[in-house]
């Protein structure tokens, strides 16, 4: 136990006062391109057919994006010829670039001939490390993707665009630049459902941004960025699940006119959506929108740490046995606090529910051993709270709180707050002091946390 609150104490110890900005985004929470048969707490279930109602001139837009990439001066790449007269690209300078180092396109070919490999390490070095990179582009004739591309290349590479003429990728091509990580970093391949770099970004968990629609929800992604939004949707990411399918989409707020003056801007996540697809028929049963989500925790255009990756979760947050989605509303101030929002699985209604409860919960924690979800937050540097929620009559309610409060004197009083016969109560409070100190006559913290063990020994309804 003492192990247990040490290691908690250091944990919140060590986040810096949070200070959060109610950035308020408000779009429609309507959905008026979609025929509904139900719509509940924001979420629309059953889609029909989709009609495009205004045209935001995405295509031209897309286009234009596309041509301001253009092709990077081969002058950047150095290389080594191989045996069959095709060319090894071994490395990339990034101040050599001088016309876009945001946007980087691989050659087809260099001094006349042909490339056909992009080496290991080859888009930067130890000694070169490429810092601009948002959006690589090859082009059309390599075949081959080495390992380990991405180690000395900046996480602000977001999209890799891979064409038809690519049929082998390095299992570790795009491995994440933590050496102690086997994961790939949050990268989108941009590639047609045809090509093999999709297949291997659906076997390597990477999301997809699809040039050439074919499967179902790519061709509901079409029509809904065309005639719902206005904002064409960067990638998307499928997971396959027990009772549906889920496919998370990202749109994005680009400054297009920048862009396509070749100015550098930086990429942001917007807007995140989620369609539910029936497993037998692909068709979207149910579509889950950022705009039904509580803004007063988060700005849309600005989710910090979020990725189409990382934004939807599952498990069962209300303990009936059904999974429940959840999803990511990102971290803020310096990570101190993060905040998302659920929706549960209402098997009377056959769909997700959102509970708008829940978003006000600082980093929830399940708490399957206990029946209840766990809150850890600060009041500032000696101010540390445990909130505990549970779910009493299909509602989720706070039933408790702790209170840990440091005094000038090194002491600790714990005070336990609890929601009883419909009032909150002081449940135990309790002022700890050191025993001893040592023979410089500081206090060791470690006294405080013995005499306050007992606290967490007695009853067990507190187990940090």
């Amino acid at each position: 136990m003492k192990k247990k609150l040490l290691f908690c104490a250091a944990l919140i110890g060590s986040l810096l006062t949070l200070s959060v900005s109610a950035a308020k985004y408000s779009i429609s929470n309507t959905y008026p391109a979609f025929s509904v048969s139900c719509t509940l707490a924001g979420v629309t279930r059953k889609s029909a057919d989709i009609l495009p109602e205004t045209a935001k001139e995405t295509a031209e837009e897309s286009m234009a994006l596309e041509e301001a990439q253009g092709n990077t001066d081969a002058a950047c790449f150095t290389y080594e010829e191989l045996s069959d007269g095709t060319l090894r690209i071994t490395g990339y300078d990034e101040i050599l670039n001088t016309q876009n180092p945001c946007h980087v396109t691989i050659p087809a070919s260099i001094d006349g001939k042909p490339v056909s490999v992009l080496g290991k390490n080859c888009l930067g070095t130890e000694d070169s490390f490429t810092y601009h990179l948002t959006e690589l582009t090859i082009s059309e004739g390599i075949t081959t993707l080495e390992s380990e591309l991405l180690e000395y290349v900046s996480y602000d590479l977001r999209l890799i665009n891979i064409p038809d003429s690519v049929i082998s990728i390095a299992e570790n091509a795009f491995l994440d630049r933590n050496s102690d990580s086997k994961d790939n970093v949050s990268i989108a391949i941009g590639c047609k459902e045809t090509a093999y770099a999709y297949e291997y970004a659906l076997d390597n968990g990477l999301a997809c941004r699809i040039l050439s629609p074919v499967l179902s929800e790519n061709s509901f992604l079409t029509k809904y960025s065309e005639g719902t939004t206005g904002l064409p949707y960067y990638c998307h990411y499928r997971i396959v699940g027990d009772m549906y399918d889920y496919v998370v989409v990202e749109y994005l707020n680009m400054e297009t006119a920048a862009e396509a003056a070749g100015e550098s801007i930086d990429i942001e996540q917007n807007e995140f959506m989620v369609l539910v697809f029936e497993k037998d028929s692909e068709e979207v049963y149910q579509c889950i929108d950022s705009s039904c989500l509580d803004s007063d925790y988060v700005d849309f255009s600005l989710l910090n740490g979020v990725f189409y990756d990382t934004f939807l979760s599952f498990g069962d947050w209300n303990f009936d046995g059904l999974c429940d989605l959840v999803c990511d509303q990102g971290y803020f101030g310096t990570g101190a606090a993060s905040f998302s929002s659920l929706f549960v699985y209402d098997a009377d209604e056959s769909c997700y529910v959102y509970v708008p409860e829940f978003s006000a919960i600082d980093t929830p924690q399940i708490r399957e051993d206990k029946q209840s979800i766990y809150s850890f937050s600060r009041g500032g540097a000696n101010l540390h709270y445990v909130d505990r929620y549970e779910y009493i009559d299909g509602s989720l309610c706070h039933v408790a709180r702790l209170t840990q409060k440091y005094t000038d004197e090194n002491s600790l009083e714990i005070i336990d707050e609890r929601f009883l016969d419909g009032t909150w109560q002081i449940y135990r409070q309790e002022t700890f002091s050191p025993q001893s100190s040592s023979i410089d006559g500081t206090i060791p913290d470690s006294d405080v946390y013995e005499q306050a063990e007992m606290l967490f020994v007695d009853d067990g309804y507190w187990d940090l």
